[in-house]
């Protein structure tokens, strides 16, 4: 007995050894599997950016978004031209500053007398910051039908039997201060690249039924008379001209109009790369703060793209962003003074997807091959709808920045690559394009 059970011992201690052996095995292989997945994913786009023709002038900066950790970077600390993908930087901040269910209100209000069916006064339009104030078709045409339509202002008049106004349409635009463009742009993106800005605009001052066409240089002049074509179309007349002013406390609120939530803004602006927006919310971010109940109310400054980027960037250094290598000019990235490194970008994604706004923030980006500026790039599966990303193009710049979902897996990577050239020497988009969506085609399988 004792020799069979020595026997069974002697089978048993080798069986035991081999199974801790195994067990080790494995457990060292799902500890380095992530590391070695790293390894080889950072050795895969090492060769994409030495073949892409464009390494040289390429900043590049790659990370696991649930680790955190460093997977790739080339150049990742040299300032760059962002070109669009600027607009990570103010969306973030907007959505920090006011919150993701924010919206932006637009008044009107009477002053006068009403007298039957006539108002002997004026009717006052006041502007209220929003990017999205809009004809019903142009909504329709250009934002999917989500933008604050301007016709909601008609009914308090209508509504309160006024058939013909006595005095004139007065407009409102003092939120905001009045300079049309941003300083620092080319003269020949000024009313082209993006209508004239202000705190009242109706189609983004526009005169065209689509973005991109002829801007208004009066914007709030061109909201009032819009305004006063759908009064009439409703039976109200105003027989006095359009004029500017700033609203009297003897004018009586009547009616206003919301734009959608904030959020929703974001998403039309990165994922369609607006440039009207994304100036208008950044001089939003300079006038007005949400209180408590959601609402705007005044803070110091002026409205101006200036006091826009200072307290952007507050917000975001708050956040605990590293701030250092950006210099901040605009809020779209039109402007060639812009700068930031691939981490700052990247560090501005990172952080940006931990906050509670993050993931609908990330939502509302580009899609591969379904929405927005990728909805042409990495159409074929399994790249199809596995990026969401900020596409940015200057002739001097382009950009990929924003997150690529690993197939098979519940991974995510970040990624921001930059191709940047001088002002003045152009790069190669083909070259540029191949090289980003080759990363971040990578991430995914």
């Amino acid at each position: 007995m004792n020799r069979a059970h020595g026997h069974v011992r002697a089978r048993v201690l080798p069986l035991l050894a081999l199974v801790a052996t195994l067990l080790s095995s494995t457990l060292a292989a799902g500890l380095l599997a992530p590391r070695a997945d790293a390894a080889s994913l950072s050795s895969r786009i090492d060769r994409a950016v030495s073949r892409s023709g464009v390494a040289g002038t390429t900043s590049v900066y790659v990370w696991d978004q649930a680790s955190r950790d460093v997977i790739y970077t080339r150049a990742a600390g040299r300032p760059v031209t962002p070109a669009s993908t600027m607009k990570l930087l103010t969306s973030a901040a907007a959505l920090e500053h006011f919150g993701p269910d924010h919206r932006f209100t637009t008044r009107v209000a009477l002053q006068g007398t009403q007298v039957g069916n006539r108002f002997l006064g004026d009717v006052w339009l006041i502007g209220g910051g929003d990017p999205s104030l809009s004809t019903f078709g142009f909504a329709r045409d250009n934002y999917r039908g989500q933008g604050a339509n301007l016709a909601m202002l008609v009914s308090p008049l209508v509504d309160r039997g006024i058939e013909g106004v006595t005095g004139r349409i007065m407009v409102d635009d003092d939120l905001l201060d009045e300079l049309r463009w941003v300083p620092e742009w080319k003269r020949s993106f000024r009313f082209e690249e993006t209508g004239a800005l202000g705190a009242l605009t109706v189609n983004q001052s526009l005169t065209g039924k689509y973005i991109g066409t002829r801007s208004s240089h009066l914007p709030d002049i061109r909201a009032g008379e819009v305004y006063r074509d759908l009064l009439r179309r409703q039976g109200v007349y105003v027989a006095g001209t359009t004029v500017s002013g700033s609203l009297p406390p003897s004018a009586s609120l009547v009616g206003e109009v919301d734009s959608p939530p904030l959020i929703d803004l974001v998403a039309h602006m990165t994922s369609t790369s607006d440039n009207f927006f994304a100036e208008t919310l950044l001089k939003d971010i300079g006038a007005l703060r949400a209180d408590e109940e959601g609402t705007s109310s005044t803070v110091n400054g002026d409205g101006s793209t200036a006091d826009g980027r200072r307290v952007a960037r507050a917000e975001l250094a708050a956040l605990g962003i590293d701030m250092s290598g950006v210099t901040w000019t605009d809020g779209s990235g039109l402007a060639y003074a812009n700068r930031v490194t691939a981490r700052s970008l990247g560090h501005v994604l990172g952080v940006g997807a931990q906050a509670s706004w993050g993931e609908d923030w990330i939502g509302g980006f580009a899609n591969s091959g379904r929405t927005g500026t990728l909805r042409h790039r990495m159409t074929r599966r399994p790249f199809y709808g596995r990026v969401y990303a900020k596409t940015g193009t200057l002739n001097h710049a382009s950009a990929l920045a924003g997150f690529a979902y690993r197939l098979g897996s519940d991974r995510r990577f970040g990624f921001a690559v930059i191709t940047s050239n001088a002002p003045g020497v152009g790069v190669s988009y083909t070259r540029a394009k191949h090289l980003q969506d080759s990363v971040a085609m990578t991430l995914v399988r």
